[in-house]
């Protein structure tokens, strides 16, 4: 395939884009997507979202309209026959074959080989919904295909074989890295990336870091790889210089974290440096729900004398307004693998200093400048030594946070980075 189209597109009114998510405008994840509709409907005539592994369909976050509908591909997989089954079966085992040919991890597929061509069965059932969507929408309309993943929509367009004006795909973590993506998870992951990327015209990456990692890793095809970072919206226009204080109510500094529970997040690891701190210090945590995880971690501070206040899963908004009304010195990442975090995007626009681990994408938001890098497998007192140093120096920490503010003003504004992809369709 090309690796980039040969023409722009033409006039919004000419365009239709189908938008490919995991779950998106269903449940609450996919945050990124949400922030970028505005800028699509301004680009399409229509644009018609796919979640792709959404099978329940609850509350939808978007109204549906005459711009932008819902196509609700697990409803709408036609009824195969006994024959049409054993075909699809027969011609997966032909595409796992190839699969296993090019793949960087032949005992793994081997090993998978019935999960993956399981999997297939109902990717190519979706492909076959796709394709009639496709059909019915691409008369004299130019029909792009925007897969907010690099991942199982990609190999459905590919099983689909039908060919639209233009398809692109980003990259962001596990999807982009595959085996060199360090997942709790990694073992259920279709690793189809040659198919992914061959199908594809463009992908985006959403790091630098990853935009090296596919240059690296696939130099055939390294004209199709873009960097594009997402971003999101600036609602601290009216930024001011922040002074280091203490929140009045507890005394104390303010450090945050926020995220979900997973493993990868490393929360557990926090109390660890938090004991070892002089300056007196107070662990608000936001995401995730009451459980056993949060149930260790206040149990934990307790014993290590640690004030904590846990805030569970919060809308964007009231993320913001608590960062605009809160005296925060430090955001604080412990992961030992992110993309590019959208909180420490947040963070970064409210100019709050950023302690983050040296991995993937971190290094791009968090430095030395902006706040604290540390290694992953950190020494819990040595990083402790170093908060202790910022916040001993007030006017380093006012540097660091005016630093934070300009990084995110660079690299990670919602309009700036949205019109460039734009502009490279």
């Amino acid at each position: 395939m090309s690796t980039a189209p040969k023409q722009k597109l033409k006039p919004a009114s000419e365009n239709i884009c189908f938008l490919f998510t995991k779950k998106y405008p269903f449940g609450k994840t996919e945050t990124y997507v949400h922030y970028e509709i505005d800028y699509l409907i301004d680009q399409f005539s229509r644009i018609i979202i796919i979640p792709i592994e959404e099978y329940e369909y609850g509350e939808s976050r978007i109204q549906e309209n005459h711009k932008v509908s819902i196509f609700r591909v697990n409803q709408n997989i036609p009824r195969r026959n006994f024959f049409q089954k054993i075909t699809s079966r027969l011609k997966n085992h032909g595409l796992l074959l190839q699969i296993l040919f090019h793949s960087r991890e032949k005992l793994k597929t081997l090993l998978h080989w019935n999960l993956y061509a399981v999997r297939l069965v109902h990717l190519r059932a979706q492909s076959s919904a796709i394709e009639r969507l496709f059909n019915e929408n691409s008369v004299k309309k130019n029909v792009v295909f925007y897969h907010y993943w690099l991942h199982n929509s990609v190999v459905t367009q590919h099983l689909a074989k039908i060919r639209p004006y233009l398809s692109v795909a980003r990259a962001h973590a596990l999807d982009l890295y595959h085996k060199d993506w360090p997942s709790e998870d990694k073992a259920s992951f279709l690793q189809f990336e040659k198919i992914k990327i061959q199908t594809c015209d463009l992908i985006f990456s959403i790091s630098q870091h990853g935009m090296h990692h596919f240059k690296k890793t696939f130099p055939a095809f390294q004209n199709k790889f873009i960097l594009n970072r997402l971003g999101i919206e600036d609602k601290n226009t009216e930024f001011t210089p922040k002074s280091l204080i203490k929140e009045s109510a507890s005394g104390c500094y303010l450090v945050v974290t926020c995220s979900n529970l997973t493993p990868r997040k490393r929360l557990p690891l926090m109390p660890s440096i938090l004991c070892h701190l002089k300056n007196p210090c107070k662990w608000i945590h936001i995401g995730g729900s009451e459980g056993a995880e949060i149930t260790f971690l206040k149990e934990e501070c307790t014993r290590l004398g640690i004030e904590f206040e846990f805030k569970a899963q919060q809308p964007s908004d009231a993320i913001l307004q608590f960062y605009r009304e809160t005296p925060i010195s430090l955001f604080c990442n412990l992961s030992y693998a992110e993309g590019i975090p959208v909180s420490m995007m947040e963070a970064a626009m409210f100019g709050i200093p950023l302690l983050a681990t040296d991995t993937f994408g971190n290094p791009e938001i968090a430095n030395n400048e902006n706040g604290i890098l540390i290694p992953i497998d950190f020494n819990p007192q040595q990083v402790a030594l170093q908060i202790d140093q910022m916040l001993n120096d007030s006017a380093g920490w006012a540097a660091k946070s005016l630093q934070s503010r300009n990084i995110y003003l660079d690299r990670y504004q919602s309009a700036v980075n949205m019109r460039d992809f734009m502009d490279a369709l």
